[in-house]
């Protein structure tokens, strides 16, 4: 009963992000999917991370011309998943579903809009917050999920 207290307290304050790195919960979904949407999750990708006024740009990169197509695609596949009216009331499956709570993908969470530039060497994400209090959970959670990204790779 506490932890159902807990949890809802948790939602209620827009702390649902910041939850899962504290409770050591899986992020990733079903593990079978992969992160197959994920463009930082592509073989050979590299991602990096700027702060911006109103959220993050995650530009993602590799010198390797099938992982650039790859990055460009799922890039794309997260812009469309963005404008999901019904977003935040899917199942997160690790295929491009879900509504960003959870997960390891780089930029991709709750209550946010997602641009995506493809650049010559894959795809830059401008990812922004849909309100001001939600930037610097935006911006904690694009870096939390960079930095573990590798140990789910």
């Amino acid at each position: 009963m506490t932890r159902i207290i807990e949890v809802t307290m948790l939602l209620l304050a827009g702390g649902v992000a910041a939850a899962n790195t504290t409770t050591g919960d899986d992020r990733t979904g079903k593990k079978e999917h992969d992160m197959l949407n994920c463009p930082s999750a592509v073989p050979h990708a590299k991602s990096a991370v700027e702060d911006i006024k109103d959220g993050v740009v995650v530009t993602v990169v590799s010198s390797d011309p099938e992982a650039r197509r790859e990055i460009q695609f799922r890039a794309h596949r997260q812009e469309e998943v963005a404008m999901q009216s019904a977003r935040g009331s899917l199942e997160h499956t690790g295929a491009g579903t879900g509504s960003g709570k959870f997960g390891y993908c780089p930029g991709m969470i709750q209550g946010t809009r997602v641009a995506v530039e493809d650049v010559p060497s894959g795809a830059r994400l401008t990812v922004r917050a849909a309100s001001e209090p939600q930037v610097q959970l935006l911006q904690q959670m694009t870096r939390e999920r960079l930095r573990d990204l590798p140990a789910k790779r």
